[in-house]
């Protein structure tokens, strides 16, 4: 999934993250968990989760090809698509 992440000064971070499957294990304990429904909650769009959150990274100080992402995806996970 690619999201813009408002920040308080006008501006926005494009972040990248995984929706992960219903039944994978959770990528942090009981506590991880709620903190990352609470900062969720508080400050990204609706539409991204707190687990998906949890599994993002800013694209930050570095450029995400688009299109290389989007062929590696196409051969490696067919069944996988990306959100935007």
């Amino acid at each position: 999934m690619l999201w813009q992440q408002p920040q308080p000064y006008g501006n926005s971070v494009r972040c990248i993250g995984l929706e992960r499957r219903r039944a994978a294990p959770p990528l942090a304990g009981r506590r991880g968990r709620r903190f990352g429904r609470a900062t969720a909650r508080a400050l990204v769009p609706d539409h991204v989760s707190g687990d998906t959150l949890l599994a993002s990274r800013a694209i930050n100080s570095w450029r995400l090809d688009t299109d290389r992402l989007t062929a590696a995806v196409e051969h490696f996970a067919p069944d996988v698509k990306i959100v935007t």
